[in-house]
C-alpha cells in the first residue's frame, strides 16, 4: 500500500483495473456531481442507452432522464449525509422498450469527511421482467381464484395452504366455523375425522399424478351438504408435482334433486311392476325402453328380449305398414287414448299365436324427450266370450223363429181338426180327420226333433 501511495500513476492503474474488472456500472462523482472516475461498463451503457460518451469532468446530471431526476437528487443528497441507498431506475427508450437498472449510492470518506460518492449499478432488466412476469401470473392466478364460482384451495405436498379463494373460505367456515389462513396445515381444518380419512388417501393418489373426482356428503355440527371434490396434481415446468389443487363445488341442491328423482323413478318402477296390466314405454323411435313383468307374462318375452326392440315386434306382420303410418300420425298429435274406446287390435305372442288386446296411449316428456306410455289389457277371453254370446243369441233367434212359424202351423192344424172331429158323426169322416191329426202330430214331432238336433250341434 505504501508503494502505491508513493506512485500516484500506479494507484490510477490499479483503480482502473478494479473498475474495469466488474460487470457492474461504476462511476465516482464529486460532491458537486462532477465525474471523477468511471469504468468501461458504464461508458458503454450510457453510450447505448443515452447516446452520450461520458468523460472525466462531465456533470453527471446531464446523463439523467427526466423521469429519474427527482429520485436521483433525493438519494444523492441522502448519500451526502452518509445514508447509503439502493434505488431502481427504469430507463425509457421509446420503441426499443424500457430497461431497468439497480443503483447503489455510497458516500466516499476522507478523514471522516465525505468527499464524493460512488454509484454502482447493474442491469436488472431480466430479473425485473421475470418479477413482472411472475407478478402478472400471480395477478392472473388471483383473478382466476377470485372469479371462480367453485371453492379453490392450493396446498403443497406437506398440506400447507398456499392459496385459496373467498368461496372456499366461506364454504369451510360454514361447515366447521374455522377461518383458513395462508401457511397453516390444511389437515387441521377438516370438518370431521371421517372426512379426513376419506381425503388423505385421495390426496396421496394425487401426489402420484392421479386426478380424482368424488361426490361426498359432508356432515358437521354446523351444516351438512353434498359437495363435489376434484383433486388434481400441479406440475412445474419440469413436469414435477409441486402442489395439489382442490376444487370444491356445492352440488347440494342438484344432488338432492337427483336423489328425489331417483326415488320417484324407483316408486314409478315399483308401481309399473305391480300393475295388473302390461305396461310398455317407447321412445320417439318406437323402441321399447321399459316393460313390466305382466308384459313378459302376456307376450312370452323376457325383459331382456324386449328392451331396445321396436314395438312392431308385438304387432302381426300384416299390420306393420298401417301401424307405421299410425305411429307417425299419433306423434304429430299425441292425444290421450283410453281403454274402452274400441282400441281393440290383434297382437303377436312370442310363439307366433295371436292374442287380442285393448290399448291405452298417452304421451309424456322426460328430460326434454317425448315418450309414449302404452297400457295394454289382454281381452282375448272377453272377446271369445262375446263371440260365444253372439252365437248363442243367433241360435235362440232361430229357435224362436222355428217356434213362431214352423211349430205353430201343425199345432193350428191339429186344433182345427180336433174341433172338426167333435162336430162330425160320420165315422168315415172321423177316421179321415184322425189321419190328418196324426199327420200334423208327426210334422210337429219332426220339427221338435229338428230343434233338438240344432241345439245339439250349437249348444247354448
Amino acid at each position: 500500500m505504501d508503494n502505491l501511495v508513493k506512485d500516484p500513476k500506479r494507484v490510477e492503474e490499479v483503480l482502473n483495473a478494479v473498475l474495469n474488472n466488474t460487470t457492474d456500472n461504476i462511476v465516482y462523482l464529486s460532491v458537486d456531481y462532477k465525474v471523477k472516475a468511471f469504468n468501461n461498463v458504464i461508458y458503454q451503457t450510457l453510450l447505448i442507452h443515452r447516446g452520450k460518451e461520458i468523460k472525466i469532468g462531465d456533470d453527471y446530471r446531464e446523463f439523467l432522464t427526466k423521469e429519474n431526476e427527482e429520485t436521483f437528487y433525493r438519494q444523492f443528497k441522502a448519500a451526502l449525509k452518509g445514508v447509503a441507498k439502493t434505488i431502481e431506475f427504469e430507463i425509457i427508450r421509446g420503441e426499443s422498450g424500457n430497461i431497468w437498472f439497480e443503483y447503489k449510492i455510497n458516500p466516499v470518506y476522507e478523514n471522516e469527511n465525505i468527499i464524493g460518492l460512488t454509484i454502482t449499478g447493474k442491469n436488472i432488466n431480466e430479473q425485473k421482467l421475470a418479477q413482472r412476469n411472475l407478478q402478472e401470473k400471480l395477478s392472473i392466478l388471483d383473478a382466476v381464484f377470485n372469479s371462480a364460482t367453485d371453492a379453490l384451495l392450493l396446498f403443497d405436498l406437506e398440506y400447507n395452504v398456499l392459496k385459496f379463494n373467498n368461496v372456499f373460505s366461506k364454504t369451510l367456515e360454514g361447515l366447521s366455523g374455522h377461518k383458513i389462513k395462508i401457511g397453516e396445515n390444511f389437515l387441521k381444518t377438516f370438518v370431521t375425522k371421517k372426512t379426513l380419512d376419506v381425503f388423505i388417501p385421495l390426496a396421496e393418489r394425487a401426489k402420484l399424478g392421479e386426478q380424482i373426482e368424488i361426490e361426498y356428503f359432508t356432515e358437521s355440527k354446523l351444516s351438512s351438504k353434498w359437495l363435489f371434490y376434484k383433486i388434481s396434481p400441479v406440475y412445474d415446468v419440469n413436469k414435477n408435482i409441486i402442489a395439489i389443487l382442490m376444487t370444491v363445488q356445492d352440488i347440494d341442491n342438484h344432488k338432492k334433486s337427483e336423489i328425489r328423482l331417483q326415488n320417484s323413478e324407483e316408486k314409478f318402477r315399483k308401481i309399473v311392476q305391480s300393475a295388473a296390466h302390461p305396461i310398455i314405454i317407447i321412445d320417439l323411435s318406437m323402441n321399447i325402453i321399459l316393460v313390466n313383468s305382466e308384459t313378459e307374462l302376456v307376450f312370452g318375452y323376457s325383459k331382456e328380449e324386449l328392451l331396445g326392440k321396436p314395438i312392431s315386434l308385438l304387432i302381426p306382420e300384416r299390420f306393420h305398414k298401417n301401424h307405421t303410418q299410425y305411429q307417425a300420425d299419433y306423434l304429430k298429435n299425441p292425444l290421450q287414448i283410453r281403454m274402452g274406446h274400441n282400441r281393440i287390435t290383434p297382437a303377436k305372442h312370442k310363439f307366433g299365436n295371436e292374442i287380442i288386446i285393448e290399448a291405452s296411449l298417452s304421451s309424456f316428456s322426460l328430460n326434454d324427450e317425448s315418450h309414449v306410455l302404452i297400457i295394454l289389457q289382454d281381452v282375448t277371453q272377453r272377446i271369445n266370450a262375446d263371440n260365444k254370446i253372439k252365437a248363442q243369441f243367433e241360435q235362440l233367434r232361430k229357435i224362436a223363429w222355428e217356434q213362431a212359424h214352423e211349430v205353430r202351423r201343425p199345432v193350428t192344424n191339429i186344433l182345427g181338426l180336433i174341433s172338426l172331429l167333435s162336430d162330425e158323426n160320420n165315422i168315415d169322416m172321423q177316421k179321415e180327420t184322425l189321419n190328418y191329426i196324426k199327420e200334423s202330430a208327426e210334422q210337429l214331432d219332426s220339427i221338435i226333433h229338428k230343434i233338438v238336433d240344432y241345439t245339439k250341434g250349437n249348444p247354448l
